[in-house]
């Protein structure tokens, strides 16, 4: 039986091969075509329904991952259930810790709540020379007001200003014009 051919040892000839042309690796299409054949709204139809797709992927991965989870879980033993819960609520209270850390700093800098985003570190020295530095760079202090990129109005040469009337009474102003 050596001399039967099995389906797997036979190899099928290439169509394109032996004859005597290179292949050409071809470039890929656009989807929409050629540019010639742009249509706007074929583009827009096919921009939608590849969103619309990626949503749906998102959800199904975000349930895959839950079910996993939950059969992850039911495989641990109590020790491994309760040592991950411990390291998460660890992590909670460190995060928690910090986010303290950094409420503290800014009050003590006299910063507001917006500013917290811009206090960064990981421990309470860290975070406290963050929160002196974004100060000192960005706050105003003793009464000094902030930098303004608004232009400086100059005064113009030329003539001299109107002078004003000492009377602002319209009848009396009325009486002193005139008359012809």
């Amino acid at each position: 039986m050596p001399d039967e051919a099995t389906p797997d040892s036979q190899q099928q000839p290439d169509p394109q091969a032996g004859h005597g042309e290179p292949q050409q690796k071809s470039e890929p299409t656009p989807p929409w075509g050629s540019d010639e054949e742009f249509n706007p709204e074929k583009a827009w139809k096919l921009i939608q329904n590849l969103r619309g797709d990626n949503d749906k992927l998102k959800t199904d991965r975000d349930e895959f991952k839950s079910k996993v989870d939950e059969a992850e879980q039911a495989k641990m033993t109590d020790q491994q259930r309760l040592e991950k819960e411990r390291d998460e609520a660890k992590q909670n209270a460190e995060s928690s810790t910090v986010e303290l850390a950094r409420m503290k700093a800014a009050l003590k800098h006299g910063l507001d709540e917006d500013d917290l985003e811009f206090i960064s570190g990981k421990t309470a020295e860290e975070i406290e020379a963050s929160a002196a530095k974004f100060k000192d760079r960005y706050k105003p202090t003793g009464g000094k007001t902030p930098p303004s990129n608004r232009p400086k109005e100059q005064l113009r040469g030329g003539s001299e200003p109107a002078s004003e009337p000492d009377e602002t009474d319209p009848r009396k102003l009325a009486a002193s014009i005139p008359r012809k």
